[in-house]
């Protein structure tokens, strides 16, 4: 018997495109990465407005918001078949891996008139809703023919939130505001209406008016709404 740890099926980061802000109908098929990258970087900001008062010789920057998110990383899109191909992908060389990332995050879409939304995923760690901010390629390996067998992708992606949701989460944490909740992996909803309204009781009427059919299996990235106490 072996007495190595089982780690599970290894999970692999994917990238969803939505067609709106709201993150709520993913388009298929999602890009799945050949090989999960070594690391990535998230970044967090907060802006400030400098104002100088009056006779004052200096400026002092005063607080103004919690700023975007940003998230970047590499992925290697590899075609020499040493590296086995997610199924979808099986007969795929990179130039056609390329494509589909490209169409996913980065490519213009006539009917929104810009490029997609997307979604990061990775495990229970990593959840990330964005916009691509940017993309460079660097060709490593060819075929004596001169066809890319394996590309490295640089990817930045900034945060982005409708304006309904950035609204609601600038209001304070009071029971009697209005709150749009980005779910995490891990969240239940009595325990985010125990944050919310200090009682966990209220989750079946949170679900009616989110409509959710199944309240106990919520999915990380969808948003749900919150109500003000009356």
């Amino acid at each position: 018997m072996s007495l190595v740890p089982s780690l599970g099926t290894l999970a692999k980061l994917t990238i969803t495109a939505f067609s709106d802000e709201t993150y709520q109908t993913p388009l298929s098929p999602a890009f799945t990465a050949v090989i999960n990258p070594s690391s990535y970087r998230n970044g967090f900001n907060i802006d400030y407005v400098t104002r100088k008062e009056i006779g004052g010789k200096s400026e002092s920057p005063s607080f103004k918001r919690i700023g975007k998110e940003d998230l970047s990383f590499e992925l290697i899109l590899d075609g020499t078949g040493v590296i086995p191909m997610p199924t979808q992908y099986e007969g795929w060389n990179v130039d056609q891996l390329l494509a589909q990332l490209k169409a996913t995050v980065y490519n213009y879409e006539g009917e929104i008139h810009q490029p997609y939304f997307v979604q990061i995923t990775w495990g229970t760690n990593l959840s990330f809703n964005g916009r691509l901010s940017n993309m460079s390629v660097d060709y490593k390996m060819f075929s004596p023919a001169g066809v890319t067998l394996r590309a490295s992708v640089s990817l930045a992606f900034t945060q982005y939130k409708s304006i309904d949701l950035a609204q609601a989460e600038g209001n304070d944490q009071s029971p009697d505001m209005t709150h749009i909740i980005t779910i995490m992996p891990g969240d239940t909803l009595p325990r985010l209406c125990e944050k919310i309204y200090g009682k966990s009781e209220y989750y079946l009427q949170v679900a009616r008016l989110n409509n959710l059919s199944n309240f106990r299996n919520l999915k990380a990235g969808s948003q749900l709404f919150f109500p003000p106490l009356k």
